[in-house]
């Protein structure tokens, strides 16, 4: 048989491969699906092509923008470029001037980008500000970083549990983004603050991290007897002390809903092959998910997530989608199996 031959049948193979992938993802981007979900308040896959003063009432853009570097999904993100020694930097914000109800949760898809030494010490925030006069804000749970692990550092100068500086004790997770598995590669993260009965202590925030909890403090005075209500979500790129040198990072995939979110849900019918990864997870165990990344829309190394009702066993031990494991090597990708 010639090398032509040859060649051409690879390539009707290989086509035929690619087809079945792209015809098994297909799917719509995740706001276009917004209506099937009447608990979310907001979506924002940066895909619509508006500004973002557009989208947001409250937006900064020093170094902030709309990019198609590097996505989660679809082919826009929100980037943030920083510039050695720069601290203030981009933000966006969700107002909304009669309230968000007091049981919020907001979900995005973080990723920073390249070798960090240090992080900047701003994520995100939920949080009640005047829109007028002094600008006070009296109650904010916000989403940082410090000694590279995630915290919750909450503001709440009416709560009766405050301390002489208005905040409570800072929540601080296990979660590192040093740690090498959570090292330049997009991460889902997700809040919820229930704002308490005033007078009562019966608050609560919490913060997931690929949907494993992270920090939870429950029985929170958030607000004291006060009456205000959440009306304010951001995404906020501040670096505290200035950037040691220039970086990016990338948000996508932005909700705010009155209920759980959670990760992304994979639309496809392709069954994967988990195996051990000797990089344990510390659930345990960290399976390899071998297949497509639907993420970006390809085959190879990366990032795999299993769908919602998604369950392998493995040595007798279940794995379900809260499980997530990288593909180390191109070679061991095994064949697509239905």
């Amino acid at each position: 048989m010639s090398v032509r031959i040859i060649a051409m049948l690879f390539c009707v193979l290989f086509s035929g491969l690619i087809n079945r992938i792209e015809s098994r993802f297909s799917g719509d981007c995740e706001c276009e699906k917004m209506s099937e979900h009447p608990e979310w308040l907001w979506c924002d896959d940066f895909e619509s092509g508006e500004s973002l003063k557009e989208k947001y009432q409250d937006v900064s853009t020093s170094g902030l923008s709309v990019s198609e570097e590097d996505v989660f999904e679809g082919n826009y993100s929100l980037k943030q470029t920083y510039t050695k020694g720069q601290d203030g930097a981009g933000w966006i914000i969700k107002v909304n001037n009669s309230g968000f109800p007091d049981h919020l949760f907001m979900r995005f898809y973080h990723k920073f980008e390249g070798n960090y030494e240090s992080f900047p010490p701003k994520m995100a925030r939920i949080r009640y500000r005047q829109r007028s006069g002094s600008w006070d804000r009296p109650c904010a749970v916000h989403f940082w970083i410090s000694n590279s692990k995630a915290v919750a550092d909450v503001k709440a100068i009416n709560s009766s549990q405050a301390n002489s500086s208005g905040y409570l004790s800072k929540a601080v997770s296990d979660f590192s983004f040093k740690a090498s598995e959570n090292v330049n590669r997009w991460i889902c993260f997700e809040m919820e603050v229930r704002l308490n009965t005033p007078g009562k202590k019966d608050g609560l925030y919490r913060i997931w991290a690929d949907d494993n909890l992270i920090i939870e403090r429950t029985n929170v005075d958030l607000r004291g007897n006060k009456t205000y209500k959440i009306n304010e979500v951001m995404l906020d790129c501040y670096w505290n002390g200035g950037a040691p040198s220039p970086h990016k990072r990338f948000y996508d995939n932005f909700i705010i809903s009155t209920e759980k979110i959670g990760p992304v849900k994979m639309e496809t019918d392709i069954k994967f092959k988990p195996q051990i990864n000797e990089n344990s997870h510390k659930s345990g165990i960290r399976p390899v998910l071998y297949g497509v990344n639907k993420a970006h829309n390809g085959t190879g190394t990366g990032v795999y997530l299993l769908r919602k009702n998604d369950v392998f066993s493995i040595d007798g031990k279940k794995v379900d989608r809260n499980m997530i494991g990288e593909i180390q090597n191109q070679n061991d990708r095994n064949i697509i199996k239905d």
